[in-house]
């Protein structure tokens, strides 16, 4: 019986509220991906593990990939630059979820 495992934590905070969501990061054949794991367009203001950002904005969250993680281009294309992830096994569904096939 494993009694501890590792954990991916959002923290996001807007105005006074904080809300913490904490997941189990290790999946049944024992890997941990996806180093990015978090994506999400700022509908207002709010700051998600202490990066503030403000309406409009793309916010990624992501472990053990260290500076920028992805950008959106000119003709609003997504682009992933992970060091220890595949970015080709990300994508998009039809409602613009950023999707990870293992």
């Amino acid at each position: 019986m494993e009694n501890s495992c590792s954990t991916k934590t959002i923290t996001e905070v807007i105005k006074d509220d904080a809300k913490i969501i904490c997941s189990s990061d290790r999946n049944d054949d024992g890997t941990n991906t996806p180093n990015l794991y978090h994506a999400e367009i700022l509908s207002e203001t709010k700051q998600i593990n202490g990066v503030l950002g403000k309406e409009g904005e793309l916010i990624l969250v992501s472990e053990n990939d260290s500076g920028e993680v992805g950008d959106v281009d000119n003709d609003g294309n997504l682009h992933i630059q992970l060091n220890e992830d595949d970015p080709q096994k990300y994508s998009k569904d039809d409602s613009g979820n950023l999707i990870y096939n293992m």
